[in-house]
């Protein structure tokens, strides 16, 4: 079935609305309350710190977003997926008082095995879980985006999202409070069930801009589409001056944490920007691209 694209316009500013990770998909609209678990296997293996690992896999119903995620001055190109409202995945929000000596059913439920903590009573264990609610960060994210639907497959300044039917595995977890929170899983299969939707941020240009000028004797760099590849658009020294740049942290070679880190030569040659042209209003019009590292610098 050919994906019909909707496009919705999310009142705010240009910053990301959530902490991280983010509490709620942008999609509320697509979760059902009569989401289906088809299959179920996960049970819980082992402890280790502070990650509760899970072996097995699920096959449920739920919006499949990709958005990216603010975080430290960066954005972080994210695929997470976020249960139907009627169904449950298991978490334990304080993950910390596991090895508190108070705690009975952990003492009951597990064991020290080497450097693990094996749960030996996965039934017992599992009275701690709450439910889950919020997404689950897919960490196969890079062999799933071609086979997402055509709407997903470009980065926009925004999000985007689908329903599917989704088999997870390698499902883990910590918790250790709002700040540190995080699921994790892969995705093994995935099949949407709906139309993609796209969803664009619109505002002024705020807090987004970062330090940086043009490296260049020329009046213009070329943003591209690749590295090294299809030019997109030239972006001018007075273009840079009246508009704005955003950093994309997501590299091959790991993210980087500022503008300085992303420029060690151990990233790659290409940085990832979201580029904002004067006077621009909505998402639509940012441009995703590359821009070769010799072209900026710091301020």
């Amino acid at each position: 079935m050919r994906l019909m694209v909707l496009i919705f316009i999310v009142m705010g500013f240009w910053r990301i609305l959530f902490a991280f990770p983010p509490y709620k998909t942008n999609f509320t609209h697509l979760l059902s309350d009569k989401g289906e678990i088809i299959s179920n296997t996960l049970q819980p293996t082992y402890a280790e710190g502070l990650q509760i690992i899970f072996s097995g896999k699920i096959t449920l119903t739920g919006v499949l977003e990709r958005n990216d995620n603010y975080e430290e001055g960066s954005y972080y190109d994210e695929l997470r997926f976020y249960p139907d409202s009627n169904l449950s995945l298991p978490f334990i929000y304080s993950s910390y008082c596991f090895q508190c000596d108070e705690n009975s059913i952990w003492r009951q439920s597990t064991k020290d095995i080497g450097e693990k903590r094996v749960i030996t009573n996965p039934q017992l264990f599992s009275t701690l879980f709450k439910q889950l609610h919020f997404g689950v960060l897919l960490i196969n994210r890079d062999t799933l985006l071609s086979k997402l639907p055509q709407p997903m497959r470009e980065r926009i300044y925004g999000a985007s999202a689908v329903r599917v039917r989704i088999t997870l595995t390698d499902y883990g977890f910590y918790g250790e409070g709002d700040a540190g929170r995080e699921a994790w899983a892969k995705a093994l299969e995935i099949l949407p069930i709906s139309n993609a939707e796209i969803s664009y941020y619109e505002g002024e240009i705020q807090e987004d801009r970062v330090l940086f000028s043009l490296n260049t004797k020329d009046s213009y760099v070329n943003l591209r589409k690749t590295p090294n590849g299809e030019i997109l658009t030239p972006i001018t020294k007075e273009a840079m001056a009246q508009g704005g740049m955003i950093i994309s942290a997501n590299y091959a070679n790991g993210a980087c944490e500022d503008f300085g880190a992303c420029l060690n030569p151990e990233k790659g040659d290409w940085f990832e920007v979201y580029y904002i042209p004067p006077k621009t209003t909505n998402g639509s019009n940012v441009r995703f691209g590359y821009i070769h590292k010799s072209q900026i610098r710091e301020k």
